[in-house]
């Protein structure tokens, strides 16, 4: 019995070498490993070795990467900070013979487990064609220089949660698109981004653009996540279309004066955006451009043409006022905007053609045109205008929607309008040219309405504190 006792221990002890054995070796090959390489020398200093983080310093081309990401897929970790990438020109490698310098070649690690790179620190990095499409990058960051980022280079990687990318780089179409997880991208670096180069990033919430952004593709952030963009410091001149459409949570955009056209689409179907103003360089807003939009207000200074459902569902649209400059109307451009007070036409100097069914579904014959004396005749012989209750602006006393102080004011059938271009109103105090206080309301809202109807003087002082405690007036005639 004795010898059977010592047999089982020996065995037993057997068992546990055996074990730290495989936890010794495991260990070994899956350590981080540092090495030193030159040009078509990595296959040899990693033959039998498994790695899951990799630092290289010295020199690598086209196939020491190809042979990196086909020979160790548990690979997650790669440091190149210190090492330089020459050109391959030899035996062909995925199709080519040759592979430029200071570039990582074209789907090189898509659909790799890599979780991590730094990249060279040189004057120009190029990222390639689907270079890590697919792949499980958590984070992006570019070193010093400039780079180029080409099509698809990060399409579809589903752990990508930040990108920054603080110099001077170009961004290819579909670059980022698809990465599902992105929540951050710095791009104050990047001067041009793609067609659909974060489309359908739908975690994506906030993006910091710089000043030297001149070009932003169609689609680039259709389908995110954005609450707000300020391309305000940027030389955009084009928002491509649908720059930024679907995104549902987009409350603020601010565009850059130097702007010259919208692209169709640009905002459509972004529910959450209450105001836009459009720079005085846009002519056009084109067609779809804020359809289905929550559009409150909209301030177009300099715009000719509006376009076909251009404005289409602005359903909380109080009231719209019409530039100067306007010529034409397209189809369906105002359908939808069911809350519609006023339009402000005063400064019209012509009767602006319209397409078809402009205001469907807008109950005209309960909305303000107000337009200059010696226009109303012609919009009153004008179908689809002379449905709208048309006031003469020189003979009425108000010649505009005034506005003060972010506020806009209107006086209609003894009503007294009031809607704040800002923060709620907490307060609103009426008085009269004396100083006499003659009514008051706590609307809790943007919008306010006074009846005004037992009061006769002709002239209003309107007195407004906001819920940002700030204090705001404005003077209105009856």
């Amino acid at each position: 019995r004795g010898r059977r006792i010592h047999s089982y221990k020996i065995n037993l002890m057997r068992r546990l070498l055996y074990i730290l054995l495989i936890f010794a070796v495991t260990a070994q090959t899956c350590a981080a490993l540092e090495i030193v390489c030159s040009p078509g020398s990595i296959a040899s200093l990693l033959e039998g070795k498994e790695v899951d983080a990799l630092t290289i310093s010295g020199s690598i081309d086209a196939s020491d990467i190809f042979y990196i990401a086909d020979n160790h897929p548990q690979l997650k970790t790669i440091d190149l900070s210190r090492c330089a990438i020459t050109a391959y020109n030899g035996m062909p490698l995925k199709g080519r013979s040759q592979y430029p310098a200071d570039a990582i070649p074209p789907a090189a690690f898509a659909g790799t487990a890599i979780e991590t790179i730094i990249f060279p620190a040189i004057p120009a990095l190029a990222i390639g064609e689907g270079a890590f499409a697919g792949s499980g990058l958590k984070r992006l960051e570019l070193p010093s220089g400039k780079a180029e980022i080409a099509d698809g280079a990060f399409a579809a990687c589903l752990s990508l949660g930040e990108v920054d990318i603080h110099t001077p780089a170009t961004v290819g179409r579909y670059a980022f698109r698809g990465c599902t997880s992105l929540r951050r991208a710095d791009l104050s670096g990047v001067t041009t981004l793609g067609d659909k180069a974060f489309a359908s990033c739908h975690a994506l919430t906030a993006v910091v653009f710089g000043p030297a952004l001149a070009v932003i593709g169609s689609s680039a952030f259709e389908s995110c996540a954005l609450t707000a963009a300020d391309l305000a410091t940027t030389r955009v001149t084009t928002l491509g279309d649908r720059a930024f459409a679907d995104n549902s949570c987009l409350e603020s955009i601010t565009l850059p004066q130097g702007l010259k056209d919208l692209g169709k689409g640009t905002f459509f179907d972004c529910t959450a955006l209450g105001d836009i103003t459009i720079p005085d360089g846009c002519t056009t807003l084109p067609d779809y451009a804020l359809k289905d939009s929550g559009l409150r207000d909209i301030t177009m200074t300099n715009v000719s043409h509006i376009g076909a459902y251009s404005l289409k569902g602005a359903s909380a649209m109080l009231h719209l006022a019409l530039p100067p400059t306007l010529t034409s109307i397209g189809d369906n451009a105002m359908e939808g905007m069911t809350t519609l007070e006023s339009i402000n036409g005063s400064g019209l100097t012509t009767v602006p053609t319209l397409g078809n069914d402009v205001w469907d579904g807008v109950d005209q014959g309960k909305v303000y045109l107000i337009v200059k004396g010696s226009r109303v005749a012609d919009f009153a012989d004008t179908p689809q205008w002379k449905e709208f209750k048309i006031i003469d602006s020189e003979s009425s006393g108000i010649a505009e929607n005034q506005i003060a102080d972010g506020l806009r004011g209107i006086i209609t059938d003894s009503i007294l309008h009031i809607e704040s271009q800002g923060a709620d109103m907490t307060m609103v105090e009426v008085y009269d040219p004396a100083g006499q206080l003659v009514a008051t309301a706590r609307p809790m809202a943007r919008t306010c309405a006074i009846d005004i109807t037992n009061h006769t003087s002709q002239i209003f002082i309107v007195r407004t504190t906001l819920a940002d405690s700030t204090v705001a007036s404005l003077k209105l005639a009856r």
